[in-house]
């Protein structure tokens, strides 16, 4: 076997062919052969970005899979949040509904004597000041009888006096309740409600009303204010009345 660096036919052939070649055209090819294997690097280069950018979408794609999935997951757990609202929501409607019509109902059939109840309690704890309320466009705008001096709106009363109209409202409320047949009275349970009362008269006045409200129902009352307790003693002697004295509840 001939090889090209041993003599013979073939490296005879290889060196008549080096002959023939032309150095320029040697250079040419050389520079046409670099050119394309730069064009291939850049080619490659380009390809291997995009690749890359392939992957990276491909890498996004799937993130956003999984967020998409949490998201989905999540939708339905709001979803089922949501319907569980809509229950309560629709609940809720039907018992205010409910309660709008109670309340209609009692201020057209049970409302007008409550009043006039609460408006002779307002008397007695005035002394005669106010001789009656009028509600004649329901609780919201309830106005006090001065007598000669007109009507006072709920916007210029005092505090105190908007305390003891609601007593007095409460007491008239349980008295007309309670006259219903086979209904029996719970305890009423009172916390320093007399705290605001206007002077020393509407203060036993109030005592008063308490007292004589207290032969009829058992109430409960609960004051830290020594002078209320007084004053409610000395209205109803007969009253349990207890102290809480460290910790420890005793007989006053």
């Amino acid at each position: 076997m001939e090889t090209h660096s041993a003599p013979g036919a073939a490296r005879e052939k290889l060196e008549n062919q080096l002959k023939d070649l032309d150095a320029q055209l040697v250079r040419e090819r050389l520079e046409t052969a670099q050119l394309n294997f730069a064009q291939a690097e850049k080619e490659m280069s380009q390809a291997q970005r995009a690749q890359g950018e392939w992957d990276n979408k491909i890498q996004q794609r799937e993130k956003d899979e999984g967020k998409l999935t949490a998201l989905l997951r999540q939708l339905e757990i709001q979803k089922s949040a949501i319907a569980d609202l809509t229950k309560q929501w629709a609940v809720a409607r039907l018992a205010n509904v409910l309660l709008d019509y109670t309340r209609e109902r009692f201020e057209q059939e049970r409302q007008p004597a409550v009043i006039k109840r609460a408006g002779e309690l307002m008397r007695d704890v005035t002394a005669g000041r106010y001789q009656s309320v009028f509600a004649t466009k329901g609780l919201n705008a309830v106005e006090l009888n001065e007598g000669e001096l007109g009507r006072k709106p709920l916007s210029h009363w005092s505090r105190g006096t908007r305390e003891q109209f609601y007593l007095a409202l409460r007491l008239a409320f349980i008295e007309d309740y309670c006259s219903q047949e086979h209904l029996e009275p719970l305890p009423v349970v009172m916390d320093d409600v007399l705290v605001h009362a206007d002077g020393y008269h509407r203060l036993e006045a109030a005592g008063a009303m308490i007292a004589a409200f207290a032969e009829k129902y058992q109430v409960l009352y609960f004051t830290c204010r020594p002078g209320d307790a007084k004053v409610l003693s000395q209205a109803a002697p007969a009253a349990h009345r207890l102290r809480l004295e460290r910790g420890k509840i005793i007989t006053a």
